[in-house]
């Protein structure tokens, strides 16, 4: 069934910008290998960086870097399998190719090969599946399903000009799926592994977060886009009834192995996240400077190490504008595990990406996950050896 997209502008209005900023920059570079940024190195009173080929414990002992990529260019990383194996994608003008990498041995490993670009991949929560999202034309999309040994588990073709991808936390091989038209309307599948199935599902908005195994969570929009804030609203699969949980609510998300949600509300020059049990129990608040983003304020770039309790994130060190702001941002760890700990893990690094390994030694970090932050030494490392 195809739904009028009343809110993908209003929710998503900052990944859309930075989405085509960066289908741009790859298009400009396609073909070329990437040079360094300096900008998106901490400064020079921030954490040292090395080239672990001379110095191997700058990132951690038997850690072999930087990676030798195989059948191409470095395209991205995407995320991890395990607490040492990422994977990552390369670009040639034969094929695009899925990479695993093993940062202790220093292996590569070929896991798919794509005659069609690949535009995103999508680990599921115990790393056990890849979902490669594929595009064999403009408005058509391929979502293919391997696991780490690369054997293929299920695939489908969409008509889409983008999807939207939200793997079940609590039953992973069920994946829900949003397929944008070029209008922006959108329709929602369910695709099951284990079944082999893929079937139209009702979702009320596009962008959903799993809070158990048959209900999402969602923001539900004023189809005027002209509200800043939203009613949080939980919306069961199986009976098709949404339930009011919030009122007035800027960003929401669920964090992937706990099940914690957390609500971002700004206040004046502050953003304030709460987080909640599943059962919606408080367990943990704290502030944060915000920046302006536009119409709207920024969310910094986070990620969650579910084996740790601890949510990382980027905080700018003073309220403003964000295309004025002109400092760096603090990396720092918040506890979620009853108590009120914090840690200043990076000081003067860049807003960008973050993909944490599930053990949380580890973190990718940059629009391309290009480095590779040791958590324990504060130290970012270049995957690539750029000279």
């Amino acid at each position: 069934m195809t739904q009028t997209f009343i809110a993908f502008f209003k929710e998503k209005r900052i990944f859309l910008i930075i989405s085509l900023a960066f289908i741009f920059l790859i298009l400009f570079l396609s073909g070329c290998k990437q040079e360094t940024d300096s900008g998106t190195l901490p400064a020079q009173d921030g954490p040292s960086s090395g080239n672990d080929e001379k110095n191997p414990s700058a990132v951690g002992e038997n850690i072999v870097l930087p990676l030798k990529t195989e059948a191409g260019d470095f395209y991205s990383a995407f995320g991890w399998t395990d607490d040492h194996t990422f994977v990552y994608v390369t670009e040639s003008n034969e094929s695009a190719n899925v990479f695993s990498y093993d940062l202790k041995k220093g292996e590569n490993r070929l896991l798919y090969k794509s005659e069609n670009p690949i535009v995103s991949l999508y680990i599921s929560p115990t790393g056990k599946y890849i979902l490669i999202h594929s595009s064999p034309g403009t408005y058509k999309a391929k979502a293919t399903v391997i696991d780490t040994k690369g054997k293929e588990i299920f695939s489908k073709d969409i008509m889409s000009l983008d999807l939207a991808v939200e793997w079940n936390p609590f039953n992973e091989h069920v994946i829900a799926l949003t397929a944008f038209s070029e209008t922006w309307e959108y329709d929602a599948y369910l695709m099951n592994l284990q079944e082999k199935t893929f079937a139209d599902i009702h979702l009320p908005m596009p962008f959903v977060h799993w809070i158990n195994e048959k209900e999402v969570l969602y923001l539900d929009w004023d189809p005027s886009w002209m509200e800043h804030f939203a009613p949080l609203k939980k919306y069961n699969l199986e009976n098709g009834k949404s339930e009011k949980i919030m009122a007035d609510v800027y960003y929401a998300d669920a964090l992937e192995g706990d099940g914690y949600v957390f609500l971002l509300v700004r206040d004046h020059n502050t953003a304030t996240y709460n987080f909640y049990t599943r059962t919606l129990k408080k367990i943990r608040s704290f502030s944060i400077p915000h920046l302006t983003n536009f119409s709207d304020w920024l969310i910094p770039y986070f990620d969650y190490i579910p084996a740790k309790k601890h949510f990382l994130t980027f905080q700018p060190l003073h309220a403003g504008e964000a295309d004025v702001y002109n400092k760096k941002f603090q990396l720092v760890s918040y506890s979620l595990d009853g108590s009120d700990k914090q840690n200043v893990l990076l000081e003067g690094a860049e807003n960008e990406p973050l993909s944490c390994s599930p053990g949380g030694s580890y973190c990718l970090y940059g629009f391309y996950m290009e480095n590779l932050i040791n958590l324990q030494t504060k130290e970012i490392v270049p995957l690539l050896d750029f000279e």
